[in-house]
């Protein structure tokens, strides 16, 4: 494999680099166990839990190197491709059928939009999407990167208006790791769970959970609807297979997952 250094550098997680700070970047939790180990592609240093991701790794550490789908095109065709809906470079992402590439986070926290349960057709990785974005948010400029292309999330703390990629808002902790948006989702028991910006952060999470969603005045379209909550489930099924022999209550809230070293590919 001759993949020139520039390249590497486009689309290289740097900060994963330090075991300590990484986090699947489907679910943003980083806990493992035995049984779900968070692998790191060896091209983009993305990082996703066996289950998050599936595909090839779901029940299996391969040997060797691992790439993610993406790297997997990258290394095929020497072309990078983007996420269609932030316009970022890094990290792992997954193909489409109407979006061509995204980070399935970007997907799971964009309002309007959501994952189907079936692949499309004949080709076995390709995901469909349903639903629809919308077009006022398509030109907003990302608060953080501070560019125009994709499409960004606004804020939902009273007034504020600021707007950001969601994989953007994901590297400055502001989307919530799958335990916090699990119950944060109980407190309106429609499966809402809001975003705020870096500012807003703290404050929105402690009045949403004190006064629920008249006390942030959200958006009229929550971000999160039933059917995105029960999709996300099963993309991060690995939180509720550690809960098997719990009551039904436990499945609602997954216990913390104990700590152990990352498994890191080297090339």
């Amino acid at each position: 494999m001759s993949i020139s250094p520039y390249l590497v550098t486009q689309v290289r997680v740097a900060h994963n680099d330090d075991d300590e700070s990484v986090k699947c970047e489907i679910c943003m939790n980083g806990d493992t166990t035995e049984e779900e180990e968070i692998l790191l592609c060896d091209l983009c240093n993305g990082a996703v839990h066996q289950s998050c991701y599936g595909r090839d790794i779901e029940y299996n550490i391969p040997d060797g190197d691992w790439f993610c789908e993406r790297c997997n095109e990258i290394v095929a065709t020497k072309k990078i491709p983007k996420c269609t809906l932030c316009g970022g470079l890094k990290g792992v992402m997954v193909q489409t059928d109407r979006l061509k590439w995204v980070h399935p986070i970007c997907v799971n926290w964009m309002p309007g939009i959501y994952f189907f349960d079936a692949e499309v057709g004949k080709t076995p990785h390709m995901y469909k999407v349903g639903g629809n974005i919308d077009k006022d948010l398509v030109s907003s400029k990302c608060k953080y990167c501070g560019k125009s292309s994709g499409t960004c999330i606004t804020c939902e703390y009273k007034n504020c208006t600021a707007h950001f990629h969601v994989y953007c808002s994901a590297m400055k902790g502001c989307i919530k790791d799958y335990q916090d948006a699990n119950e944060l989702s109980q407190v309106e028991n429609h499966g809402y769970c809001p975003v705020f910006c870096t500012q807003h952060e703290t404050l929105g999470t402690k009045t949403f959970k004190e006064h629920g969603y008249k006390g942030i005045k959200a958006a009229e379209h929550p971000v999160q609807s039933e059917e995105k909550i029960r999709l996300k489930k099963r993309n991060m099924k690995c939180r509720m297979k550690m809960n098997e022999d719990d009551d039904e209550e436990n499945m609602k809230y997954p216990k913390q997952f104990p700590r152990r070293k990352r498994l890191r590919r080297t090339q």
